[in-house]
């Protein structure tokens, strides 16, 4: 139905006003493992971390974990880099190229940013570099 047939309709494509993206994923005609909208295949993270804020290594940051569009938030971002850092100084500096490239895009803060690296300097990721310092 078209909204502009009944003042109560939306064009919300979402739960509850419209019901159909679900029954479509439950049929297999729309693949989304965690439920944001993005198809699997298009879906620049299958499993994001929703969680409100960007928490690192059980830091929270207090900084909102915005989703993107590609099916990433912030925090997905940091497990990629940390997923390919072979050590800890490369984490962090992964982490700072993050953050550096977000607070020129406008979507975080310079304390935003400052809160995250901070995070990300506390943080024993990758666990093998933090032990083998000891």
């Amino acid at each position: 139905m078209e909204p502009a047939i009944n003042g109560d309709l939306t064009h919300s494509v979402k739960e509850p006003e419209d019901l159909t993206l679900a029954q479509m994923r439950d049929v297999g005609w729309f693949p989304d493992a965690d439920v944001d909208g993005v198809a699997d295949d298009e879906d620049c993270e299958p499993q994001s971390d929703f969680l409100a804020t960007v928490v690192i290594g059980g830091c929270d940051s207090g900084v909102p974990n915005t989703f993107f569009l590609d099916g990433c938030t912030i925090s997905d971002l940091v497990a990629h880099v940390a997923a390919d850092a072979p050590n800890h100084g490369q984490f962090v500096s992964g982490v700072s190229f993050v953050t550096n490239d977000l607070k020129k895009k406008g979507i975080i803060t310079g304390a935003q940013k400052g809160a995250v690296q901070s995070c990300a300097a506390r943080a024993a990721i990758p666990e093998l570099s933090q032990a083998s310092a000891r």
